[in-house]
């Protein structure tokens, strides 16, 4: 079939945070310019004849070439509370400097107004390229993304701000790179997790459900210390807001939230044998006076036991697949495309592509962890070769294109080419 999309439904994120389309060129993001080593010419193999039948292959040239041309002229749309941050000054230093934001001297007398909507709509084309540039340095390193954000003044260095911009911004920023900054132990980081879980009420909804809820929008460490802090102040909040939820304290809470999370990863781990999972009945003997001495319902545990092993508490389809050097949150497009070599011979090599918030990512394989290739669709221009089922992607203005390669060494490289070619299967 065509190139598909990810296997979640990608649901729509609101009037203020759909994509608007733009005619003005981005900036190319400097996030990627974060590696460096030696060059090296990788060796390149003439296209596989075999196709991998457990994943898509991108049969239909003329739908990459709508996606990837959108690429390179969409952007975030802002919120109100984003404008305003640039009404009062933020964002003017943002990436393309302050020539772009300025009217046209051949219009002095044009209403101030107007002049205003020009200069706020440059900047906030300014300030959606720098969002984005933000979440592509958070999911490399989280601390990045938001030493970016406050240095171009659109998020206060505050920790309620940050963690307004991260529960807002959610979708288009790494579960688990969200997971691991809010897990964090400094103390800036444990109070934007008391700011983050804040914007969350759990009134009139079970344990479970609250853990559900919370899951969906970043996954848990893996360290044991970080789901600790993470899971006591998601307790306290629980509680705060569903007192009648039968049970002491928040202590009591806690314990049941994390007994859960230990349940959740018993009952669904496939590498723990039928035999050796965890019972009921030991359930039930581990939250033995657990409620400040007294022993939970245990119809209520029962209760819960059931709907864990029932229905597993995971993340979103599309939020699954990670990688330990960049992570993408629902991928618009995946499967395989051929690349042209032009160096010497020409020839082509098949690898697995990712297309996620305008950038192009390729690996070697669906699994891989680490992308061989990274190249955001910014400031690009994409057209058809003689063959209709090639596309070439090329610089604007006949610029050269700038994009990250990992080397053979496992370096990432900043890169340049005239042109970069892709070949769909028909």
């Amino acid at each position: 079939g065509s190139w598909s999309s990810s296997t979640a439904p990608l649901r729509d994120p609101g009037p203020s945070r759909r994509r608007c389309p733009s005619h003005r060129p981005h900036w190319l993001c400097p996030a990627l310019q974060w590696a460096v080593g030696t060059v090296s010419s990788p060796t390149m193999a003439a296209v596989e004849e075999d196709q991998d039948p457990d994943y898509p292959e991108y049969t239909d040239a003329r739908d990459l070439y709508s996606v990837c041309a959108q690429g390179t002229r969409r952007e975030d749309s802002l919120g109100p509370e984003e404008i305003a941050v640039l009404e009062s000054g933020g964002g003017n230093d943002a990436e393309g400097g302050e020539e772009e934001t300025r009217p046209s001297t051949a219009l002095p007398k044009m209403n101030s107004a107007i002049q205003s909507g020009i200069r706020r709509r440059g900047s906030v084309t300014m300030a959606a390229t720098a969002f984005k540039q933000a979440a592509t340095k958070f999911n490399i390193k989280p601390s990045d993304g938001i030493n970016f954000l406050v240095e171009k003044r659109l998020v206060e260095g505050t920790p309620k701000s940050v963690a307004r911009y991260l529960h807002k911004r959610a979708d288009g920023l790494s579960k688990r790179r969200l997971g691991e900054y809010l897990g964090n132990v400094k103390d800036f980081n444990q109070e934007v997790l008391t700011h983050f879980l804040a914007e969350y009420s759990f009134a009139e909804t079970t344990l479970d459900d609250a853990l559900r809820v919370l899951l969906r929008d970043f996954r848990l460490p893996g360290e044991a210390q970080q789901i600790d802090r993470i899971l006591e102040k998601f307790s306290r909040r629980y509680f705060e807001t569903n007192p009648q939820c039968g049970f002491s304290n928040a202590d009591t809470v806690y314990i049941l939230a994390f007994s859960l999370i230990m349940l959740n990863t018993d009952l669904h781990n496939p590498n723990i044998p039928e035999a050796k999972k965890m019972k009921l009945d030991g359930f039930l003997r581990n939250n033995k006076g657990i409620d400040d001495g007294k022993d939970v319902p245990e119809e209520t545990l029962c209760i819960y036991y059931q709907r864990i092993k029932d229905d597993e508490i995971r993340m979103n389809e599309g939020d699954q697949w990670e990688g330990d050097v960049v992570t993408f949150m629902a991928p618009n497009k995946t499967g395989w495309l051929s690349k042209q070599n032009h160096g010497g011979m020409t020839r082509w090599k098949r690898h697995w592509f990712v297309l996620s918030e305008h950038v192009l990512y390729y690996f070697e394989a669906p699994g891989s962890e680490r992308p061989r290739f990274i190249l955001p669709m910014d400031d690009v221009r994409v057209g058809r070769g003689k063959d209709a089922r090639v596309l070439n992607i090329l610089g604007a203005s006949d610029a050269r294109i700038k994009c990250t390669k990992c080397l053979d060494n496992g370096k990432m490289e900043l890169q340049n080419f005239k042109e970069f070619t892709i070949l769909a299967a028909n």
